[in-house]
């Protein structure tokens, strides 16, 4: 799964937790049988994964008490890693959980408020009714009466061709996004993209009503459903 943001701006986040974990080992393995290497390649690999997921963690649409929640879930898993009580192959089975469950194409929905919502020139009632569209079609992909694949119909006004370069690039099992970047977007293309979630989610029988989804709480099943087991926290030995 990769997810690339990049509005033009000087900041970029990608997120590639799956690749990231399978290169952090096998540049141990690359590198030689070394005490060094052998005895420290897992405080590694949990570090690098800790600070991607931190840094995607800080640019997450939630306020800062759940960001420190979601951060604590994030922390736990590492932290089991370094202990040696999850193993290389439970880490890939939960990167493959997470690719494959609602919370990405849910998250891609709710950032696409600040992308491209906020900064546009639409009025406050039309950013107010993208929100909702947005929120319902959220609903309806997470508790699964709307397919993710739907996704790429309903940004088709604001896509591209490019599957790489400035703006928003989505890649999942279950659907892929290549969007503009939020500055070459006309109000009048983000008025379709409401239009189309709306149909969608009125089709689909999604309540008329604000949805939102507790991050933390979701990660943390997505983990303790495919390890099987509940992690302490991080700071216990």
């Amino acid at each position: 799964m990769d997810v690339e943001i990049d509005s033009g701006k000087p900041q970029r986040n990608t997120l590639a937790l799956g690749c990231l974990i399978v290169v952090g080992v096998l540049v141990v393995v690359l590198a030689g049988g070394g005490w060094f290497v052998w005895s420290h390649w897992k405080g590694w690999t949990a570090d690098a994964m800790e600070s991607v997921m931190m840094k995607a963690t800080a640019k997450a649409d939630i306020d800062d008490a759940e960001k420190a929640q979601v951060e604590d879930e994030l922390r736990r898993l590492t932290a089991g890693f370094r202990r040696g009580d999850v193993t290389v192959g439970e880490l890939l089975e939960v990167a493959k959980a997470v690719t494959e469950s609602p919370l990405i194409p849910a998250a891609v929905l709710f950032g696409a408020r600040t992308q491209y919502l906020d900064p546009s020139g639409l009025s406050d009632e039309e950013k107010a009714a993208g929100t909702l569209a947005l929120s319902r079609l959220a609903h309806g992909v997470y508790d699964g009466s709307i397919d993710p694949a739907v996704l790429s119909k309903v940004f088709g006004p604001i896509s591209t061709t490019s599957g790489s370069g400035r703006g928003v690039h989505v890649s999942t099992p279950n659907f892929q996004l290549h969007l503009r970047p939020p500055a070459d977007v006309t109000d009048d293309e983000l008025l379709q993209v409401i239009t189309l979630a709306t149909q969608q989610a009125d089709d689909a029988g999604v309540p008329d009503e604000p949805y939102t989804i507790d991050a933390s709480d979701e990660i943390a099943k997505v983990i303790g459903e495919t390890l099987g087991r509940e992690l302490p926290p991080p700071d216990e030995p």
